[in-house]
């Protein structure tokens, strides 16, 4: 999708403080972006910040509350009042974007063009000769240490919390930021960090189409369709993920999941690549550098470090039995964490206890609650289809209740509807787009009608499908949360923790009382 506002020409940090005493335009006032940039802008003295958002002033204090799960409900009370001078003069509703013409720089958070009336006026309202910049790139800009991203269709987040605690284990000091809104961004505090201090960011699509710089350290785990409509096709959504790689010097390290070969491919476009400095990670025989599973084992073999130097091996960092995390997706997400880790300088003899200490992440395979025998999983981060059929995959053995649907992203449902007649999986789907399409693949992958109504159901919402699973599993059955599909948290959940919310309700039910 282009909008003419991809800039190639970055920001640095003296041309930002520069512009102190000159008008800075915020967009999307109530986000997580958007308040970690006016916060900073605060902290550094900038004289005329505006902001705005498309959202009736009334609305954005919950709207705030919302995209600020990171903190208690005490802080973002504090938080708010400290921002309070700056929104009270702000632009909402019908005066959105006012006076932005007026603008020298103006901040844009991800995925600002995705609606084709905001992008209009947005691309008309911003003055020739405006800088334009956004979250990620002020990262880039002002970070007084190295930075390690990550970035992928599907994994992006497990990874970077396993590799975040990786980091931990091996005392590497460092600090966690970027598209992952339950996190804290530390972009307000960033010249209080220490200099020399790893920046580990997750970094999405829509964040790489606003910044023309890469990490010294590179990840990418997982490269499969997905926001197809947002970049015309599946070659401009690979191109948007080689922007990671693309602008990496010779000495920095890349490394991917080398079982994907779109990953690979994307990675491949490094110049740290065609130097020799990519690691390639998964469950199959690649050359080195690697980080490669082995019968069970996890070897690291002459991987590239950051500050030059290389890790010889072949090392032994851990067996596969030191991973909680289910699945070979998991496998492949760990491999890609440690050559992060590696490429950061942890120490490999600390790795294997990083592995075994690692809980995994909120939404991501999470077992929630068990109602009477059934266990609940929250894998609410699966938004496509090939997520979930990794979620199947990785339940294997277990008979499992599918609770997904939503809204369609251009992708194809095929491999899913596969996947609930390879592996028995009965699917309680919520009304969207993707559930129509999934629907028509499953009645074609069944064969007939009766089969495909044994495998999938419609329920009018995320309450009502999870009374149905829960009335249908017996005790040891598996009821997971995973939608393939857009739209499921906004249209279904009003967080994260609501999902939890839902099932410790009926894992609470008195004797005898309906659900």
């Amino acid at each position: 999708m282009s909008h003419g506002l991809v800039t190639d020409a970055p920001i640095t940090r003296d041309e930002l403080l520069a512009l102190r005493d000159q008008p800075v335009h915020v967009v999307g006032a109530a986000s997580a972006e958007g308040v970690a940039v006016l916060r900073l802008l605060l902290g550094l003295k900038f004289q005329h910040v505006v902001v705005h958002d498309q959202r009736p002033r009334a609305e954005l204090r919950r709207a705030f509350r919302t995209t600020h799960g990171a903190f208690s409900r005490v802080e973002q009370d504090a938080l708010w009042e400290q921002l309070r001078p700056v929104i009270d003069a702000g632009r909402f509703g019908d005066d959105y974007l006012a006076t932005i013409d007026t603008a020298a720089l103006v901040v844009l958070p991800q995925g600002w063009y995705l609606e084709q009336a905001n992008r209009e006026r947005i691309v008309a309202a911003v003055p020739a000769g405006a800088r334009i910049t956004s979250m990620v790139d002020l990262y880039f800009a002002l970070h007084r240490g190295p930075v390690a991203g990550i970035t992928g269709t599907n994994g992006k987040s497990t990874t970077v919390a396993l590799a975040e605690h990786l980091l931990q284990v091996a005392d590497v000091h460092h600090r966690t930021a970027g598209n992952e809104r339950s996190s804290r961004q530390f972009l307000p505090e960033i010249d209080d960090v220490p200099a020399g201090t790893w920046a580990l960011l997750e970094v999405s699509n829509r964040q790489l189409l606003q910044t023309s710089r890469s990490p010294q350290v590179a990840a990418i785990t997982a490269l499969t369709p997905d926001h197809l409509d947002e970049h015309g096709g599946m070659p401009g959504y690979e191109a948007t993920k080689a922007r990671l790689f693309v602008h990496q010097g010779s000495g920095d390290v890349a490394i991917a999941n080398a079982d994907d070969e779109r990953a690979l491919a994307a990675a491949q476009q490094s110049p740290a690549a065609q130097a020799g400095q990519l690691v390639r990670c998964g469950l199959g025989d690649h050359p080195s550098p690697s980080v490669l599973w082995r019968d069970g084992v996890l070897i690291a073999e002459d991987v590239p470090l950051a500050d030059g130097t290389r890790r010889s091996g072949p090392v032994v960092i851990a067996s596969s039995a030191d991973l909680q995390l289910p699945g070979a997706h998991n496998l492949r997400n760990a491999a890609v964490a440690v050559a992060l880790a590696l490429a950061c300088g942890a120490d490999p003899a600390t790795l294997a206890q990083g592995l075994r200490t690692f809980q995994g992440k909120a939404l991501r395979l999470q077992r929630l609650e068990e109602v009477d025998g059934v266990e609940v999983w929250s894998d609410l981060k699966s938004t496509t289809p090939e997520a979930t059929v990794a979620a199947l995959e990785a339940l294997e053995g277990r008979r499992v209740l599918l609770i997904c649907g939503g809204q369609d992203k251009g992708l194809e449902y095929g491999a899913l509807a596969a996947a609930l007649v390879a592996h028995d999986v009965h699917a309680l789907a919520v009304p969207g787009t993707a559930t129509d399409k999934l629907e028509r693949e499953v009645r074609r992958a069944a064969g007939t009608d009766e089969a495909a109504e044994a495998l999938l159901e419609r329920a009018p919402d995320v309450s009502a499908a999870l009374d149905r699973a829960l009335e249908l599993a017996a005790s040891g059955d598996v009821v997971i949360v995973s939608p393939a599909a857009a739209g499921f948290w906004s249209s279904q959940l009003q967080g994260g923790t609501s999902l939890r919310t839902l099932v410790r309700r009926r894992a609470t039910v008195p004797e005898g009382s309906a659900r």
